[in-house]
């Protein structure tokens, strides 16, 4: 046997001898580089050879190791259902642990944030029992590749192959998803969700168990938007307005909030939908614009320590409507084969008529019409509060009067042209509620011609006619501009409820720029108006409340002695006449 130098393998510099090695060119590749040089920690020449020694049993081993790995490279084994199923579950096992430990060190900080993190792990579950979503996106390369954990192996269709290794796949991924979701909803009952993953779960039967029907995972989420997506097509073809569209959009929106977003639709049963009824009842009015980002349950919570009024019997009504108007359309599209909430009624009990909308009472007309606005104020815009010598006639001074000597609406005043004001014979004038020029009416019934009170002539409303007619303006009250939706009365409206009014009565939530509406009807009776002037003039059914039989034919002319009678005898607006 050769004898071995002395200085084999070994180099010295500056003293100390390192370990020096050339790796052979078949595993270059796998060990990295191409030289080996490791200090050997001494500079004892007898001490380096015998770690020389123990480096080179170290790296023959090593490169040993290299061989059947570039062996298995050249030739790998044939996969197993039984290598599958261990690389798989290993990988799952592992992942979990990892997740759970990152729940534990930084779990979500509010509800909101755990919702969403609900809500996209179930869309990521449900996403990988989708054929479509699964062919145009697939599975990420590297995590397949971190599932063979670098074995190499071939696919034998005879014996495994790679779809079936795939579908594994694909079961794990949506069982870790799965888990996540129990997490999340502190549900700790059960260890695994896919029989494949369940301790001692080694049978065939498992791994060729049948995917679930997609649609019955489709989650509440993705259903308001289906919902939401057919309405919207339903809606051009009909002319629904864009303000009806919006508002049954932020409807379902609520209802999808309230129910949650990754709910599977299969599991909202009828509980649930009581769950959802019983939330409505404590949910409190104006949530967004009092409570900001809090969650309805929070915002639920807080309102009841702070006292604060919850839905209406209508507002809850209306989404119970929304909830059951999506799961009609989840049987529609065949994802559930019933309607759980259907006929379920709102906890809360109807308004009575005594805690409706009501009129104003006369002390508050008294209170608003000698405001600074009317009795003189620094200008009509942000200084219409603040005491002044100008009773400025514009649209914020005749709104309030128009409506309480006509009960018209607010756009219907709103969207007045100087045209429409019109003289009848006798030379009175009235005013001819019309849809012409692209205005809007509630209802296709709504015109009407109604005379103008004589009241309002006095206030100068004729003269303000013809100052505006001679500026070349067609709009009454050119001012004003049209809101998001189109309708010329909604800033205006909304400064008067929620900017003029609370300045000079306490409101009590049951008053609004509508009261005058109210307080016209009251006065129209107390006049004792024959049913055909309700019916004309205000567009009231005797005998079933609100109509939308507005207009009856009859000529402004028969109506104006009766409109000449209305008054309000306790309310003195003699400081409002002009010359």
């Amino acid at each position: 046997m050769k004898a071995v130098s002395k200085t084999y393998r070994l180099i010295k510099v500056k003293g100390t001898y390192y370990y020096r090695r050339r790796v052979p060119n078949p595993y270059v590749e796998l060990f990295g580089r191409s030289i080996i040089k490791d200090c050997l920690k001494t500079n004892s020449a007898k001490e380096a050879a015998s770690r020389r020694a123990q480096k080179d049993v170290e790296y023959d081993a090593l490169f040993a190791n290299f061989d059947e790995k570039i062996e298995a490279q050249l030739h790998p084994a044939a996969m197993t259902q039984a290598d599958a199923m261990k690389l798989v579950r290993g990988f799952v096992e592992k992942k979990d642990g990892e997740a759970e430990k990152r729940f534990a060190e930084d779990p979500p900080e509010t509800d909101r944030q755990r919702k969403e993190m609900l809500a996209e792990s179930t869309q990521d579950w449900a996403s990988l029992a989708d054929p479509r979503f699964l062919k145009e996106h697939g599975i990420d390369s590297r995590i397949l590749e971190e599932v063979i954990a670098n074995i190499p192996f071939k696919f034998d269709p005879s014996i495994f192959s790679y779809a079936q290794f795939y579908s594994l796949v694909i079961r794990g991924l949506r069982e870790l998803h799965r888990r996540d979701m129990a997490r999340l909803k502190a549900e700790h009952e059960q260890s695994a969700f896919d029989q494949l993953f369940a301790d001692g779960a080694v049978s065939p039967a498992f791994v060729h168990a049948p995917m679930s029907n997609p649609k019955s995972l489709m989650t509440f989420g993705d259903l308001v938007e289906r919902f939401l997506e057919d309405y919207r097509d339903e809606a051009v073809v009909k002319g629904t307005s864009q303000k009806t569209i919006d508002s049954t959009g932020a409807e379902a929106m609520f209802v999808k909030e309230a129910i949650g977003e990754a709910t599977l639709v299969a599991e909202i049963d009828y509980e649930a939908c009581k769950k959802f009824r019983k939330l409505l009842a404590r949910t409190p009015s104006n949530r967004k614009k009092i409570y900001g980002d809090l969650s309805i349950e929070e915002a639920a919570e807080q309102a009841a320590k702070d006292g604060k009024p919850t839905l209406s019997h209508i507002t809850q009504n209306t989404y119970l409507r929304t909830l059951t108007a999506v799961l009609k359309h989840g049987v529609r599209i065949g994802c559930i084969s019933q309607v759980p909430s259907e006929g379920l009624q709102p906890l809360s009990e109807k308004t009575k008529a005594s805690e409706a909308r009501r009129p104003f009472a006369t002390g508050e007309l008294q209170r608003i019409f000698n405001a600074p606005l009317f009795r003189g104020c620094v200008d009509d815009g942000r200084n219409y509060a603040k005491p002044g010598p100008n009773v400025i006639r514009r649209a914020r001074f005749w709104f309030p009067l128009i409506a309480l000597y006509t009960g018209m609406r607010a756009n219907e005043i709103a969207q007045l042209k100087v045209a429409d004001l019109k003289e009848m014979k006798g030379g009175h004038f009235y005013f001819d509620v019309n849809d012409a020029d692209g205005k809007k009416l509630k209802t296709k019934t709504s015109s009407r011609a109604f005379p103008v009170h004589p009241e309002l002539l006095k206030f100068g409303l004729g003269d303000y006619v013809d100052r505006v007619r001679k500026s070349g303006k067609k709009n009454l009250f050119p001012e004003l501009k049209p809101g998001s939706y189109g309708y010329v009365s909604d800033r205006i409206a909304d400064w008067f409820s929620d900017g003029f009014l609370p300045k000079v009565i306490k409101k009590d939530g049951r008053v609004s720029f509508h009261s005058f509406r109210h307080n016209f009807r009251d006065a129209l009776r107390e006049a004792e108006a024959p049913d055909f002037v309700l019916r004309d003039l205000g567009g009231w059914s005797v005998s079933k409340g609100v109509s939308d039989n507005y207009g009856s034919g009859h000529k402004p002319e028969q109506l104006m002695e009766h409109v000449a009678k209305i008054a309000y005898p306790d309310l003195d607006l003699s400081h409002l006449y002009v010359g």
